[in-house]
């Protein structure tokens, strides 16, 4: 895992994101804010429009969480934008925060 520690920057946000489609991975996006993750969500599905994106947070309704999830556990998105709900212990292999 690599970590940059550095200036909000879309192209660093791109690279990185289409590595892990490249590698046949897929990433976690934290932002940590619900009320603008639908915002969040739009700005990366801008700078990565050949990924399949997906939103999770925790004020979700569960069945709709629980699907999202589950999608993304079969490779159904390739980015889970979300808050730090993937602290409680998600754990998707495949998957890099």
């Amino acid at each position: 895992m690599l970590t940059y520690v550095g200036p909000h920057d879309d192209k660093q946000i791109a690279a990185a994101l289409r590595r892990e489609m490249l590698r046949d991975g897929q990433a976690f996006y934290i932002h940590n804010r619900v009320r603008s993750i639908d915002q969040a969500a739009a700005r990366v599905r801008g700078l990565v429009p050949e990924a399949r994106v997906a939103i999770a947070h925790g004020q979700m309704p569960e069945d709709i969480l629980e699907r999202t999830v589950e999608g993304f556990w079969n490779r159904e998105h390739d980015i889970l934008v979300c808050t730090t709900i993937v602290e409680t212990g998600l754990d998707i292999s495949n998957a890099t925060r």
